[in-house]
């Protein structure tokens, strides 16, 4: 999907990536720059640690919910002209 995205741009993409749900082998990949070549853009890790003065939450679905809300606000450069958010469809 990211590469063609890239194939499909006009422009240069720059994929940011939640680190908080990831696994140690998706994480390397990306940190050894072997998915940045693999797609043909660069890709780089973001970690937003949950507010404390938010309420503490228990289930995972809640958590991740939440983090989508509120990592758009505060994580990306008020300059960004658009945002396109993708998430893993999670089967339960």
């Amino acid at each position: 999907m990211m590469k063609t995205a890239v194939e499909r741009a006009s422009r240069p993409l720059k994929f940011w990536i939640l680190g908080n749900f990831l696994s140690p082998a998706f994480r390397h990949a990306v940190n050894s720059g072997a998915l940045a070549t693999a797609v043909g853009a660069q890709v780089a890790i973001v970690q937003y640690d949950w507010p404390s003065h938010l309420r503490e939450q228990t289930e995972k679905q809640r958590l991740i919910w939440g983090y989508k809300i509120l990592f758009l606000d505060v994580l990306f450069p008020q300059s960004l002209r658009k945002i396109i958010f993708v998430e893993e469809l999670i089967a339960s």
